[in-house]
Protein backbone atom coordinates (compact mmCIF):
# COMPACT_ATOMS: atom_id res chain seq x y z
CA UNK A 1 0.00 0.00 0.00
CA UNK A 2 2.83 2.28 0.93
CA UNK A 3 4.49 1.90 -2.82
CA UNK A 4 1.45 2.56 -4.18
CA UNK A 5 0.91 5.74 -1.94
CA UNK A 6 4.16 6.97 -3.13
CA UNK A 7 3.66 6.53 -6.88
CA UNK A 8 0.50 7.96 -6.92
CA UNK A 9 2.33 11.31 -4.92
CA UNK A 10 5.22 10.94 -7.33
CA UNK A 11 2.59 11.13 -10.33
CA UNK A 12 0.60 14.27 -8.54
CA UNK A 13 4.02 16.31 -7.98
CA UNK A 14 4.44 16.05 -11.50
CA UNK A 15 1.11 16.72 -12.88
CA UNK A 16 1.62 19.72 -10.17
CA UNK A 17 4.72 20.65 -11.35
CA UNK A 18 3.16 20.78 -15.07
CA UNK A 19 0.32 23.30 -13.61
CA UNK A 20 2.97 25.29 -11.98
CA UNK A 21 5.44 26.08 -14.94
CA UNK A 22 2.32 26.40 -17.50
CA UNK A 23 0.95 28.90 -14.61
CA UNK A 24 3.69 30.85 -14.14
CA UNK A 25 3.21 33.61 -17.12
CA UNK A 26 -0.32 35.41 -17.64
CA UNK A 27 -1.08 37.10 -20.59
CA UNK A 28 -3.34 39.53 -20.34
CA UNK A 29 -4.40 42.30 -23.16
CA UNK A 30 -5.83 45.75 -22.28
CA UNK A 31 -8.21 47.43 -24.07
CA UNK A 32 -8.38 51.65 -22.75
CA UNK A 33 -12.14 52.24 -24.72
CA UNK A 34 -12.30 55.43 -26.90
CA UNK A 35 -10.27 58.33 -27.85
CA UNK A 36 -10.03 61.20 -29.13
CA UNK A 37 -11.26 60.94 -32.59
CA UNK A 38 -14.37 58.78 -30.59
CA UNK A 39 -16.40 61.71 -30.20
CA UNK A 40 -16.15 61.03 -26.39
CA UNK A 41 -15.42 63.61 -23.36
CA UNK A 42 -11.61 64.10 -22.57
CA UNK A 43 -12.60 62.85 -18.73
CA UNK A 44 -13.67 59.49 -20.46
CA UNK A 45 -11.10 59.15 -22.57
CA UNK A 46 -8.30 60.16 -19.59
CA UNK A 47 -9.92 57.62 -17.51
CA UNK A 48 -10.04 54.34 -19.77
CA UNK A 49 -6.53 55.24 -20.62
CA UNK A 50 -5.50 56.09 -16.61
CA UNK A 51 -6.83 53.17 -15.22
CA UNK A 52 -5.45 50.85 -18.04
CA UNK A 53 -2.09 51.94 -17.21
CA UNK A 54 -2.53 51.97 -13.45
CA UNK A 55 -3.96 48.12 -13.79
CA UNK A 56 -0.41 47.52 -15.94
CA UNK A 57 1.98 48.62 -13.53
CA UNK A 58 0.53 46.93 -10.95
CA UNK A 59 0.45 43.74 -12.57
CA UNK A 60 3.97 43.95 -13.83
CA UNK A 61 5.14 44.57 -10.61
CA UNK A 62 3.20 41.61 -9.13
CA UNK A 63 5.80 40.65 -6.48
CA UNK A 64 5.54 37.00 -6.23
CA UNK A 65 8.31 35.17 -7.10
CA UNK A 66 6.38 31.90 -9.41
CA UNK A 67 3.78 34.01 -10.98
CA UNK A 68 4.71 36.47 -14.33
CA UNK A 69 2.12 39.01 -16.11
CA UNK A 70 2.98 39.98 -19.39
CA UNK A 71 0.77 42.63 -20.63
CA UNK A 72 -0.67 44.36 -24.11
CA UNK A 73 -2.45 47.25 -24.93
CA UNK A 74 -4.39 48.68 -27.50
CA UNK A 75 -3.20 51.23 -27.00
CA UNK A 76 -0.79 53.49 -24.71
CA UNK A 77 -2.06 57.26 -25.46
CA UNK A 78 -5.26 59.21 -25.84
CA UNK A 79 -5.03 59.11 -29.66
CA UNK A 80 -6.14 56.28 -32.33
CA UNK A 81 -3.17 53.60 -32.85
CA UNK A 82 -2.72 51.62 -35.94
CA UNK A 83 -0.73 48.38 -35.42
CA UNK A 84 1.23 46.10 -38.03
CA UNK A 85 2.05 42.70 -36.99
CA UNK A 86 4.42 40.34 -37.71
CA UNK A 87 2.01 38.82 -40.41
CA UNK A 88 2.79 40.06 -43.62
CA UNK A 89 -1.01 39.59 -45.08
CA UNK A 90 -2.75 42.16 -43.22
CA UNK A 91 -2.23 45.18 -40.57
CA UNK A 92 -4.93 45.71 -38.09
CA UNK A 93 -6.62 48.95 -37.28
CA UNK A 94 -7.10 48.95 -34.00
CA UNK A 95 -9.83 51.37 -34.35
CA UNK A 96 -12.25 48.33 -35.52
CA UNK A 97 -13.50 46.12 -32.69
CA UNK A 98 -13.00 43.33 -34.57
CA UNK A 99 -9.24 43.88 -35.02
CA UNK A 100 -8.55 44.27 -31.50
CA UNK A 101 -9.77 41.12 -30.42
CA UNK A 102 -7.57 39.77 -33.57
CA UNK A 103 -4.72 41.24 -31.85
CA UNK A 104 -5.61 40.22 -28.20
CA UNK A 105 -5.40 36.38 -30.39
CA UNK A 106 -2.20 36.75 -31.89
CA UNK A 107 -1.05 38.35 -28.68
CA UNK A 108 -2.10 34.83 -27.36
CA UNK A 109 -3.78 36.60 -24.21
CA UNK A 110 -5.55 34.53 -21.37
CA UNK A 111 -7.77 37.32 -20.60
CA UNK A 112 -9.29 40.02 -22.03
CA UNK A 113 -10.25 43.72 -20.47
CA UNK A 114 -11.85 46.47 -22.27
CA UNK A 115 -12.09 49.79 -19.91
CA UNK A 116 -15.01 51.90 -20.51
CA UNK A 117 -15.89 55.46 -18.79
CA UNK A 118 -18.97 56.30 -20.53
CA UNK A 119 -21.10 60.08 -19.77
CA UNK A 120 -23.83 60.78 -20.58
CA UNK A 121 -28.06 60.74 -18.96
CA UNK A 122 -28.91 57.50 -17.41
CA UNK A 123 -25.29 56.05 -17.39
CA UNK A 124 -24.66 53.03 -15.29
CA UNK A 125 -22.34 50.61 -14.58
CA UNK A 126 -22.52 47.76 -17.54
CA UNK A 127 -20.10 44.36 -17.43
CA UNK A 128 -20.19 43.01 -21.11
CA UNK A 129 -19.91 39.33 -21.56
CA UNK A 130 -21.12 36.81 -24.14
CA UNK A 131 -24.85 36.21 -23.50
CA UNK A 132 -26.02 33.21 -25.92
CA UNK A 133 -29.42 34.46 -24.62
CA UNK A 134 -30.07 37.73 -25.54
CA UNK A 135 -29.98 36.85 -29.24
CA UNK A 136 -28.65 40.17 -30.57
CA UNK A 137 -28.09 40.82 -34.55
CA UNK A 138 -25.03 43.19 -33.72
CA UNK A 139 -23.15 45.26 -36.86
CA UNK A 140 -22.59 42.51 -39.44
CA UNK A 141 -22.27 39.85 -36.90
CA UNK A 142 -24.82 37.97 -36.29
CA UNK A 143 -24.79 36.08 -32.83
CA UNK A 144 -24.79 32.43 -33.25
CA UNK A 145 -27.22 29.88 -32.33
CA UNK A 146 -24.73 27.03 -30.86
CA UNK A 147 -21.53 26.93 -29.63
CA UNK A 148 -18.91 24.82 -30.14
CA UNK A 149 -17.52 23.02 -26.22
CA UNK A 150 -14.60 25.43 -26.93
CA UNK A 151 -16.40 28.83 -27.42
CA UNK A 152 -18.99 27.65 -24.80
CA UNK A 153 -15.83 27.27 -21.89
CA UNK A 154 -15.36 31.00 -23.38
CA UNK A 155 -18.17 32.03 -22.83
CA UNK A 156 -18.75 30.64 -18.94
CA UNK A 157 -15.41 31.56 -17.85
CA UNK A 158 -16.35 35.58 -19.79
CA UNK A 159 -19.38 35.72 -17.03
CA UNK A 160 -17.69 34.32 -14.33
CA UNK A 161 -15.11 37.41 -14.61
CA UNK A 162 -17.22 39.84 -15.50
CA UNK A 163 -19.33 38.97 -12.07
CA UNK A 164 -16.06 39.27 -10.77
CA UNK A 165 -14.84 42.66 -12.00
CA UNK A 166 -18.50 43.97 -11.08
CA UNK A 167 -18.03 42.57 -7.48
CA UNK A 168 -14.91 44.36 -7.16
CA UNK A 169 -15.86 47.50 -8.66
CA UNK A 170 -18.92 47.70 -6.27
CA UNK A 171 -16.25 47.32 -3.24
CA UNK A 172 -13.41 49.42 -4.65
CA UNK A 173 -15.66 52.25 -6.08
CA UNK A 174 -17.72 52.80 -3.16
CA UNK A 175 -20.83 52.07 -5.05
CA UNK A 176 -22.69 49.80 -2.14
CA UNK A 177 -24.35 53.18 -1.79
CA UNK A 178 -26.01 53.73 -4.58
CA UNK A 179 -28.26 50.58 -3.69
CA UNK A 180 -28.98 51.60 -0.06
CA UNK A 181 -25.85 49.39 1.24
CA UNK A 182 -27.23 46.31 -0.47
CA UNK A 183 -24.45 45.93 -2.69
CA UNK A 184 -26.23 45.16 -5.71
CA UNK A 185 -24.91 45.56 -9.29
CA UNK A 186 -26.14 47.51 -11.94
CA UNK A 187 -26.94 46.70 -15.64
CA UNK A 188 -25.52 43.88 -17.31
CA UNK A 189 -25.16 42.86 -20.64
CA UNK A 190 -28.69 41.61 -21.86
CA UNK A 191 -30.16 44.51 -20.78
CA UNK A 192 -28.12 46.92 -22.30
CA UNK A 193 -28.94 45.31 -25.66
CA UNK A 194 -32.58 45.73 -25.34
CA UNK A 195 -31.76 49.30 -24.39
CA UNK A 196 -29.38 49.61 -27.70
CA UNK A 197 -30.69 46.79 -30.27
CA UNK A 198 -28.36 48.46 -32.56
CA UNK A 199 -25.29 48.37 -31.08
CA UNK A 200 -22.54 45.88 -32.56
CA UNK A 201 -19.38 48.15 -31.65
CA UNK A 202 -18.27 45.30 -28.41
CA UNK A 203 -19.98 42.36 -29.15
CA UNK A 204 -18.13 41.83 -32.49
CA UNK A 205 -14.57 41.72 -29.77
CA UNK A 206 -16.06 39.40 -27.03
CA UNK A 207 -17.35 36.46 -29.64
CA UNK A 208 -14.08 36.48 -31.98
CA UNK A 209 -11.67 36.06 -28.63
CA UNK A 210 -10.06 32.87 -27.89
CA UNK A 211 -10.58 33.58 -24.19
CA UNK A 212 -12.47 34.71 -21.60
CA UNK A 213 -13.45 38.77 -22.09
CA UNK A 214 -14.75 41.72 -20.35
CA UNK A 215 -15.82 45.07 -21.13
CA UNK A 216 -16.86 47.14 -17.77
CA UNK A 217 -18.12 50.36 -17.63
CA UNK A 218 -16.70 52.48 -14.73
CA UNK A 219 -18.35 55.13 -13.23
CA UNK A 220 -21.98 57.00 -13.21
CA UNK A 221 -21.55 60.70 -14.54
CA UNK A 222 -25.02 61.16 -14.16
CA UNK A 223 -24.73 61.17 -10.76
CA UNK A 224 -23.66 64.18 -9.12
CA UNK A 225 -20.88 62.70 -6.96
CA UNK A 226 -19.45 60.09 -9.34
CA UNK A 227 -17.89 63.06 -12.08
CA UNK A 228 -15.11 63.75 -9.35
CA UNK A 229 -14.37 60.14 -8.91
CA UNK A 230 -13.48 60.19 -12.50
CA UNK A 231 -10.91 62.85 -12.11
CA UNK A 232 -9.59 61.52 -8.96
CA UNK A 233 -6.08 59.63 -9.13
CA UNK A 234 -7.08 57.98 -5.99
CA UNK A 235 -10.32 56.55 -7.66
CA UNK A 236 -8.39 55.72 -10.72
CA UNK A 237 -6.17 53.92 -8.69
CA UNK A 238 -9.18 51.93 -6.41
CA UNK A 239 -10.70 51.38 -10.25
CA UNK A 240 -7.48 49.19 -11.64
CA UNK A 241 -7.49 48.09 -8.10
CA UNK A 242 -10.64 46.24 -8.51
CA UNK A 243 -9.55 45.08 -12.22
CA UNK A 244 -5.85 43.37 -10.32
CA UNK A 245 -8.20 41.60 -7.48
CA UNK A 246 -10.77 40.06 -10.17
CA UNK A 247 -8.03 39.32 -12.02
CA UNK A 248 -6.27 37.20 -9.39
CA UNK A 249 -9.51 36.09 -8.08
CA UNK A 250 -9.86 34.55 -11.90
CA UNK A 251 -6.71 33.29 -11.68
CA UNK A 252 -7.18 31.62 -8.18
CA UNK A 253 -4.27 33.74 -6.75
CA UNK A 254 -3.54 35.13 -3.64
CA UNK A 255 -5.71 38.86 -3.17
CA UNK A 256 -3.39 41.73 -1.48
CA UNK A 257 -5.39 42.68 1.64
CA UNK A 258 -5.98 46.67 2.21
CA UNK A 259 -5.20 48.80 5.48
CA UNK A 260 -6.35 52.28 5.60
CA UNK A 261 -4.33 54.84 7.48
CA UNK A 262 -6.04 58.09 8.50
CA UNK A 263 -3.33 60.62 8.45
CA UNK A 264 -3.28 64.11 10.71
CA UNK A 265 -2.44 67.42 9.27
CA UNK A 266 1.25 67.96 9.30
CA UNK A 267 3.97 65.04 9.58
CA UNK A 268 3.18 61.40 10.31
CA UNK A 269 5.57 57.86 10.02
CA UNK A 270 3.76 55.03 8.19
CA UNK A 271 4.86 51.83 6.81
CA UNK A 272 3.32 48.84 4.65
CA UNK A 273 2.47 45.98 6.53
CA UNK A 274 3.47 42.91 4.69
CA UNK A 275 4.72 42.79 1.08
CA UNK A 276 4.05 45.78 -0.79
CA UNK A 277 1.03 45.21 -3.66
CA UNK A 278 1.81 48.78 -4.75
CA UNK A 279 5.65 49.15 -4.48
CA UNK A 280 5.36 52.71 -6.45
CA UNK A 281 5.24 55.72 -4.07
CA UNK A 282 3.44 57.41 -6.76
CA UNK A 283 0.39 55.03 -6.57
CA UNK A 284 0.15 56.12 -2.83
CA UNK A 285 -2.40 59.09 -3.41
CA UNK A 286 -4.42 60.67 -0.37
CA UNK A 287 -7.96 60.80 -0.85
CA UNK A 288 -8.95 64.34 -0.28
CA UNK A 289 -6.21 65.80 -1.49
CA UNK A 290 -6.45 63.69 -4.57
CA UNK A 291 -2.34 63.54 -5.03
CA UNK A 292 0.73 61.80 -3.93
CA UNK A 293 1.42 63.05 -0.04
CA UNK A 294 3.16 65.85 -0.19
CA UNK A 295 6.77 64.19 1.10
CA UNK A 296 7.17 60.82 0.86
CA UNK A 297 11.10 59.74 2.35
CA UNK A 298 13.13 58.14 4.96
CA UNK A 299 14.60 60.17 7.26
CA UNK A 300 18.56 59.51 7.63
CA UNK A 301 19.67 59.98 11.28
CA UNK A 302 23.17 60.11 10.72
CA UNK A 303 23.29 62.47 7.53
CA UNK A 304 20.12 64.38 8.79
CA UNK A 305 18.46 64.62 5.85
CA UNK A 306 15.10 63.50 4.09
CA UNK A 307 16.24 60.84 1.53
CA UNK A 308 13.82 60.23 -1.73
CA UNK A 309 12.33 56.46 -2.07
CA UNK A 310 11.47 55.02 -5.43
CA UNK A 311 10.53 51.90 -4.08
CA UNK A 312 8.04 50.99 -0.67
CA UNK A 313 9.64 47.88 1.00
CA UNK A 314 8.23 45.64 4.23
CA UNK A 315 9.92 46.98 7.56
CA UNK A 316 10.71 50.39 6.55
CA UNK A 317 9.19 53.02 8.27
CA UNK A 318 8.42 56.67 6.05
CA UNK A 319 7.72 60.09 6.70
CA UNK A 320 4.54 61.96 4.78
CA UNK A 321 2.78 65.32 4.86
CA UNK A 322 -0.41 66.03 4.31
CA UNK A 323 -1.64 69.69 4.47
CA UNK A 324 -5.46 68.56 6.20
CA UNK A 325 -6.90 64.99 7.91
CA UNK A 326 -6.76 62.49 4.80
CA UNK A 327 -6.54 58.77 4.12
CA UNK A 328 -4.19 56.62 2.38
CA UNK A 329 -5.13 53.09 1.39
CA UNK A 330 -2.60 50.74 1.62
CA UNK A 331 -2.11 46.94 -0.40
CA UNK A 332 -0.28 44.69 0.64
CA UNK A 333 0.31 40.80 1.02
CA UNK A 334 0.15 39.43 4.35
CA UNK A 335 3.30 38.68 5.87
CA UNK A 336 3.67 37.68 9.70
CA UNK A 337 7.36 37.25 10.67
CA UNK A 338 9.93 39.73 9.45
CA UNK A 339 13.61 40.41 9.99
CA UNK A 340 14.93 44.36 10.08
CA UNK A 341 18.49 45.50 10.03
CA UNK A 342 19.30 47.90 12.01
CA UNK A 343 22.40 50.31 11.58
CA UNK A 344 23.94 51.74 14.48
CA UNK A 345 21.94 54.93 15.57
CA UNK A 346 18.41 56.02 15.35
CA UNK A 347 16.36 53.61 12.32
CA UNK A 348 12.73 54.39 11.62
CA UNK A 349 11.10 50.57 11.11
CA UNK A 350 8.02 49.39 10.10
CA UNK A 351 5.08 46.79 10.68
CA UNK A 352 3.94 42.84 9.77
CA UNK A 353 0.45 42.18 9.12
CA UNK A 354 -0.73 42.00 12.69
CA UNK A 355 -0.05 43.61 16.30
CA UNK A 356 3.10 42.50 17.72
CA UNK A 357 5.56 43.44 20.96
CA UNK A 358 8.68 45.04 19.80
CA UNK A 359 9.67 43.76 23.51
CA UNK A 360 10.08 40.21 22.64
CA UNK A 361 11.61 41.04 19.17
CA UNK A 362 13.83 43.15 21.31
CA UNK A 363 15.02 40.16 24.15
CA UNK A 364 15.59 37.18 20.61
CA UNK A 365 18.22 39.28 19.72
CA UNK A 366 19.60 41.81 22.47
CA UNK A 367 22.39 40.50 24.09
CA UNK A 368 25.73 39.77 22.67
CA UNK A 369 28.80 39.27 25.08
CA UNK A 370 26.95 40.75 28.07
CA UNK A 371 26.58 44.31 25.62
CA UNK A 372 23.27 45.70 24.67
CA UNK A 373 22.78 46.07 21.22
CA UNK A 374 18.86 47.51 20.82
CA UNK A 375 17.39 49.94 22.89
CA UNK A 376 14.35 48.66 24.29
CA UNK A 377 12.45 51.59 23.74
CA UNK A 378 10.18 52.22 20.78
CA UNK A 379 8.94 55.67 19.69
CA UNK A 380 6.03 56.60 17.52
CA UNK A 381 5.00 59.95 16.13
CA UNK A 382 2.77 62.25 17.84
CA UNK A 383 1.25 64.03 14.64
CA UNK A 384 -0.83 66.42 17.70
CA UNK A 385 2.32 67.55 19.43
CA UNK A 386 4.42 67.13 16.99
CA UNK A 387 7.01 65.15 18.54
CA UNK A 388 8.12 61.37 19.22
CA UNK A 389 6.76 59.89 22.30
CA UNK A 390 7.96 56.69 24.16
CA UNK A 391 5.47 54.15 23.92
CA UNK A 392 4.42 51.80 26.83
CA UNK A 393 3.72 49.42 26.64
CA UNK A 394 5.95 49.04 23.31
CA UNK A 395 3.43 47.61 20.41
CA UNK A 396 3.83 47.75 16.79
CA UNK A 397 0.46 48.49 15.09
CA UNK A 398 0.37 47.45 11.24
CA UNK A 399 0.74 50.44 8.54
CA UNK A 400 2.38 52.42 11.35
CA UNK A 401 6.06 53.58 11.56
CA UNK A 402 8.51 53.89 14.48
CA UNK A 403 11.74 54.98 15.35
CA UNK A 404 14.47 52.95 17.55
CA UNK A 405 17.86 52.92 18.62
CA UNK A 406 20.45 50.29 17.92
CA UNK A 407 23.93 50.84 19.76
CA UNK A 408 25.59 48.32 16.94
CA UNK A 409 24.46 47.02 14.05
CA UNK A 410 21.83 44.49 14.45
CA UNK A 411 19.28 42.39 13.32
CA UNK A 412 15.38 41.90 14.83
CA UNK A 413 12.53 39.82 13.76
CA UNK A 414 9.19 40.81 14.42
CA UNK A 415 6.43 37.58 14.39
CA UNK A 416 2.99 36.98 15.12
CA UNK A 417 2.11 33.12 15.28
CA UNK A 418 -1.63 32.99 16.37
CA UNK A 419 -3.24 29.31 16.36
CA UNK A 420 -3.23 27.47 13.35
CA UNK A 421 -6.60 26.39 13.35
CA UNK A 422 -9.12 25.86 16.46
CA UNK A 423 -8.51 23.07 18.57
CA UNK A 424 -11.47 20.63 19.09
CA UNK A 425 -11.94 19.21 23.05
CA UNK A 426 -9.38 16.27 24.15
CA UNK A 427 -11.84 13.92 23.79
CA UNK A 428 -12.96 14.59 20.48
CA UNK A 429 -11.31 12.37 17.63
CA UNK A 430 -10.82 13.50 14.18
CA UNK A 431 -13.22 11.73 11.71
CA UNK A 432 -10.20 12.10 8.95
CA UNK A 433 -6.28 12.12 8.30
CA UNK A 434 -6.20 15.67 6.58
CA UNK A 435 -3.18 17.86 5.97
CA UNK A 436 -3.99 21.41 6.58
CA UNK A 437 -2.47 25.02 5.13
CA UNK A 438 0.81 26.06 6.34
CA UNK A 439 0.88 29.08 8.65
CA UNK A 440 2.19 31.48 7.27
CA UNK A 441 1.90 31.70 3.82
CA UNK A 442 4.46 33.28 2.02
CA UNK A 443 6.83 32.68 4.86
CA UNK A 444 10.12 33.54 5.51
CA UNK A 445 12.05 31.87 7.14
CA UNK A 446 9.76 29.69 9.15
CA UNK A 447 6.51 27.96 8.90
CA UNK A 448 4.09 25.44 10.82
CA UNK A 449 2.28 22.31 9.09
CA UNK A 450 -0.94 21.83 10.91
CA UNK A 451 -2.83 18.24 10.24
CA UNK A 452 -5.00 15.92 11.71
CA UNK A 453 -4.82 12.45 12.46
CA UNK A 454 -7.30 9.71 12.36
CA UNK A 455 -5.50 6.97 13.49
CA UNK A 456 -2.51 6.20 15.05
CA UNK A 457 0.77 5.61 13.38
CA UNK A 458 3.99 6.60 11.92
CA UNK A 459 3.89 10.03 10.24
CA UNK A 460 6.39 12.04 7.86
CA UNK A 461 6.40 15.75 5.93
CA UNK A 462 8.30 15.54 2.97
CA UNK A 463 9.19 19.36 1.32
CA UNK A 464 9.87 19.29 -2.75
CA UNK A 465 11.15 22.04 -4.89
CA UNK A 466 9.10 22.32 -7.76
CA UNK A 467 11.60 20.22 -9.68
CA UNK A 468 10.64 16.68 -7.62
CA UNK A 469 13.87 16.91 -5.56
CA UNK A 470 13.80 16.26 -1.96
CA UNK A 471 14.91 19.15 0.30
CA UNK A 472 13.97 17.64 3.45
CA UNK A 473 12.09 15.10 5.43
CA UNK A 474 10.71 15.84 8.94
CA UNK A 475 9.94 12.41 10.71
CA UNK A 476 7.58 13.01 12.86
CA UNK A 477 7.65 9.23 14.72
CA UNK A 478 4.67 7.39 15.67
CA UNK A 479 1.48 9.55 16.80
CA UNK A 480 -1.23 9.46 18.47
CA UNK A 481 -4.87 10.07 16.39
CA UNK A 482 -5.78 13.54 17.15
CA UNK A 483 -5.28 17.36 16.54
CA UNK A 484 -1.60 18.68 15.29
CA UNK A 485 -2.57 22.03 14.81
CA UNK A 486 -0.96 24.23 16.97
CA UNK A 487 2.27 25.56 17.31
CA UNK A 488 3.50 23.34 20.09
CA UNK A 489 2.20 20.14 17.94
CA UNK A 490 2.28 21.20 14.23
CA UNK A 491 4.98 19.96 11.94
CA UNK A 492 7.42 22.85 11.80
CA UNK A 493 10.09 23.97 9.25
CA UNK A 494 12.86 25.96 9.93
CA UNK A 495 13.43 26.64 6.23
CA UNK A 496 16.72 24.63 5.62
CA UNK A 497 17.39 21.56 3.56
CA UNK A 498 18.66 18.53 4.84
CA UNK A 499 22.42 19.53 5.37
CA UNK A 500 21.24 22.52 7.45
CA UNK A 501 21.47 25.49 4.72
CA UNK A 502 18.58 28.04 3.86
CA UNK A 503 17.12 27.25 0.65
CA UNK A 504 16.14 30.20 -1.54
CA UNK A 505 12.38 31.99 -2.50
CA UNK A 506 10.08 29.76 -4.36
CA UNK A 507 7.54 27.40 -4.20
CA UNK A 508 7.45 23.81 -2.75
CA UNK A 509 5.43 21.16 -2.00
CA UNK A 510 4.84 19.51 1.28
CA UNK A 511 3.55 16.13 1.72
CA UNK A 512 1.98 14.40 5.01
CA UNK A 513 2.34 10.64 4.42
CA UNK A 514 1.44 8.22 6.89
CA UNK A 515 1.23 4.38 6.72
CA UNK A 516 -2.38 4.96 4.79
CA UNK A 517 -2.77 7.96 3.05
CA UNK A 518 -0.54 10.73 1.32
CA UNK A 519 -2.24 14.28 0.92
CA UNK A 520 0.11 17.44 -0.43
CA UNK A 521 -0.12 20.82 -0.64
CA UNK A 522 1.88 23.53 -1.80
CA UNK A 523 3.49 26.55 -0.10
CA UNK A 524 5.52 29.83 -0.81
CA UNK A 525 9.23 31.10 0.44
CA UNK A 526 9.03 34.63 0.23
CA UNK A 527 12.21 36.33 1.16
Amino acid sequence: MKYIVRSLFVLFLCFALLRTVTAEIYKIYIDPGHYRGDDRESHEIKTNLAVGLKLRALLERDPFPDVTFKVNMSREGPDSKKIGTEKSSYTLDLDQPRHRAQNANDFKADLFISIHCNGGENTGTETFWCDESSGLEGGDFRFPTSFTSKEAKVIADSRRFADLVQKHMAHHGDWYSRHGGKGLLDRTYPHFQKVYSSFGGHLPILLRLNVPGCLSEIGFVDNPDDLPKLLSEYWRNRFAEAYRDAIYDFFSLMRPQYRRIDLEPGWSIISIPGIPANSDPALLIMKEAEKMPSIVGYWDFNERELLPIHTLEIGKGYWVFSLSRDTLLLSYFPKYVHTISLEKGFNMIGSISHTTSFADAVRSANEEDGIKKIDEGLWAWNAEQKKLELLNPATIEPGMGYVVQAYRDADIIISFVPPLVPVPAPSQTPIETKLLANFPNPFNPETWIPFTLKEAGGVTVSIHAVSGHLVRTLDLGHLRSGFYATKDTAAYWDGRNAQGDKVASGVYFYTLETDAVSYTRKMLLLK
